[in-house]
């Protein structure tokens, strides 16, 4: 939008923030009998494969949405980020070459891949693209006129332009700049649009909003999904931390964190939240729901500040609250400061054993030709 001031109708890529899209619409099929939480996946998609195959029968679609199939952190990611030109089909096919690093259901390892295939899920039980099926049954009865499935469809005279920091010294370091011209420019995840394709904008996304804390209820009480699934929506399915609680320094800090089905539960300040976050090249955002006040608030921004979104989260979330005394902005610039230093020594330290000089095992030119590689290709 290069020199046009953003408003409620600014287009922002909102990445992960998609994933309880995703669970909304399985829900949807969940009330209509043709989709269970617990079947497993082969129900849907017979060739559903898994690198390790006595996993095959026994991975579920709440599985495939919580994060605990035992993948490592951003398994598979390449084969669509930030760009990728492959088909669902084509990344279906690698999910069987992708390992799994972890035990099965014990661990929680954030997992973009397997929100692909729930997507796909999706699509089979209802005989629709998973775009064509939120665009139907989730934004149109919501009024979500000006949110996309996909980002290749952003206007980008609509939409944000995205920044970053480019270094030196490193990456999200340096002076603030434009990183693209438009979201697609940047980020196209079309294929991978189930785990983080959405585009939308804050008066969008306020009706998302309502419908979550409404419980699947439109305010005419017509019900896009039902309190019950709703319900299941918020039930944590996997630890992903604990900790000792609130001190002086870190009063948000969460006794327990967890994971439903595309949302994050928590508890902040003694009170139960529900949030996800969204990170794309140039994008941040998160959704925050306080279902004990029946609100909620939501936060985009077309840069790369990670400790800015965690500084919106906390400090919006205190003032719902009521809470005072804690300065988020100045701890997140504490925050932001100390990191950069652990990230240049990090980096002084690779270079340092890289001068020191290990030898390549072989020659280098016995390194051209040809390679593939089981599942990125």
């Amino acid at each position: 939008m290069g020199g046009t001031a953003v408003d409620e109708h600014t287009l922002f890529a909102i990445a992960s923030n998609t994933k309880a899209v995703t669970c909304a619409a399985l829900s949807i099929l969940i009330d209509e009998g043709k989709v269970q939480w617990d079947a497993p996946v082969r129900t849907y998609l017979p060739t559903f494969s898994l690198s390790k195959p006595e996993l095959n029968a026994l991975v579920t679609v709440r599985d495939l949405v919580s994060h605990r199939i035992g993948f490592g952190l951003g398994a598979g990611d390449l084969l669509f980020w930030p760009n990728g030109n492959r088909s669902r089909a084509e990344i279906m096919a690698a999910i069987p070459h992708v390992p799994i690093e972890d035990s099965f259901r014990t661990s929680y390892h954030y997992c973009n891949l397997m929100f692909v295939a729930a997507g796909e899920v999706v699509a089979a039980a209802s005989g629709m693209a998973w775009e064509d099926f939120v665009q139907t049954r989730i934004l149109t009865p919501l009024g979500m006129s000006e949110t996309l499935p996909l980002m290749t469809e952003a206007d980008p005279a609509k939409s944000a332009l995205p920044h970053g920091r480019l270094g030196p010294p490193l990456r999200y370091q340096g002076p603030m700049q434009t990183i693209g011209r438009s979201i697609r420019e940047v980020w196209d995840w079309s294929a991978a649009g189930a785990a983080g394709g959405f585009v939308t904008n804050p008066v969008d996304w306020a009706k998302w909003i309502a419908v979550q804390l409404n419980k699947g209820a439109l305010p005419d009480g017509t019900r896009l999904w039902s309190e019950a699934r709703a319900n299941e929506m918020w039930r944590p399915n996997i630890i992903v931390s604990s900790s000792g609680g609130p001190t002086q320094d870190a009063p948000g800090r969460a006794i327990a964190a967890t994971y439903a089905t595309g949302w994050q539960v928590m508890d902040y300040r003694g009170e139960r939240m529900i949030t996800h976050g969204g990170g794309a090249p140039g994008y941040l955002s998160g959704t925050v729901l306080l279902p004990g006040r029946n609100a909620g608030f939501s936060y985009f921004t077309n840069a790369e500040e990670g400790q800015l979104t965690r500084t919106l989260r906390s400090g919006i979330a205190d003032i719902l609250m009521g809470k005072t005394g804690f300065d988020w902005i100045a701890d997140g610039v504490r925050l932001t400061q100390e990191g950069n230093v652990k990230s240049i020594a990090a980096a002084a330290e690779i270079d340092a054993k890289q001068a020191a000089g290990a030898a390549p095992s072989l020659p280098i030119p016995a390194y051209a030709g040809a390679w593939r590689d089981p599942w990125y290709g």
